[in-house]
């Protein structure tokens, strides 16, 4: 069961960053087996649970047929030729306060994890602040930024940039009324 509830499955069905049919169906087939295990289970269950396994796959593979995939993969490619510090520091304004609160926010877990005895993790996070600094993050397989998405509940990841960006909006420069004060 925990082989086929891991992580990995859904990454790979993610395609953010990469995309794999065989993960797809790996996971969702040893879901399908691990359910059949079960003692007594209904026939019905048995159905809905296959049905299932058949509907995951036809919508991998339309995906893949469609183009989807590959559409999400161009976007994401084009993206990341650009380092992060030049698609937001480097524009000025709301830009920096967003560069500034993704480094707070990995600087926050890489110390969570020291904490947690949690080294490899820690070290993890402290060279992604090192490489987003230094504009090397676009020779990354997987993107610091989509680490810490995965890390952290979307919420919180607004609710800091909005703090960040407040602040920036608090601080800016010009006149008091070009600054909402």
């Amino acid at each position: 069961m925990d082989i086929c509830l891991a992580s990995d499955h859904f990454w790979w069905a993610s395609a953010k960053p990469w995309w794999s049919l065989e993960m797809i169906e790996a996971g969702v087939y040893r879901l399908l087996e691990t359910i059949r295990l079960i003692p007594n289970i209904s026939e019905e269950k048995l159905r809905m649970a296959a049905d299932y396994y058949e509907r995951i796959i036809s919508t991998a593979f339309q995906w893949q047929r469609s183009g989807k995939i590959r559409r999400m993969m161009r976007e994401r490619n084009a993206a990341y030729k650009i380092p992060f510090k030049d698609r937001t520091w480097r524009l000025g304004g709301e830009g920096g306060a967003i560069y500034l609160a993704f480094l707070d926010m990995m600087r926050v877990l890489e110390k969570e994890a020291a904490a947690k005895g949690e080294y490899e993790k820690a070290i993890l996070w402290r060279d992604a602040v090192w490489r987003l600094e230094h504009k090397t993050d676009i020779y990354e397989a997987i993107n610091a930024i989509d680490l810490l998405r995965k890390e952290m509940p979307n919420e919180e990841i607004e609710k800091i940039i909005e703090k960040y960006r407040s602040d920036y909006r608090r601080i800016r420069g010009g006149q008091p009324e070009q600054r909402g004060a």
